[in-house]
């Protein structure tokens, strides 16, 4: 009983309810990676949606173990999992304004052959 780690009961209520959300969301999260995976290009953005779904649903079911079980070792665990969720959604933050900053730059380069080749048109058609 020395690792055990004392909630009140309004804090018990609270890491339960998250917990469940926690798993839907992972669930959820799984699917949209699945779904990015159709696509090679997707498959940048969705295998690590897929990892960081399931590292926070491993992190729910870990809360709930710790509710359970009142044992210190699923808490410190749930936390190493929702750490690890946190890491790869920065990863997936980075990778997309990566891809943005692509995305404007080939929009710019577009638009400026566009304008360039609009421009010669008609200087030539008069």
């Amino acid at each position: 009983m020395e690792n055990e780690l004392l909630l009140s009961p309004f804090t018990k209520n609270i890491v339960h309810k998250m917990s469940g959300d926690m798993k839907f969301l992972g669930i959820f999260t799984i699917i949209m990676g699945a779904f990015s995976c159709l696509t090679i290009i997707g498959a940048v953005i969705g295998i690590p949606y897929i990892i960081a779904g399931m590292r926070l649903k491993e992190s729910g079911e870990m809360f709930r173990g710790y509710l359970e079980y009142a044992s210190q070792d699923f808490m410190e665990r749930a936390i190493e999992k929702e750490s690890q969720y946190f890491h790869i959604q920065k990863i997936i933050v980075i990778i997309t304004i990566v891809f943005m900053i692509l995305y404007f730059i080939f929009i710019i380069i577009l638009l400026t052959v566009f304008l360039k080749n609009f421009d010669s048109n008609i200087l030539h058609s008069t």
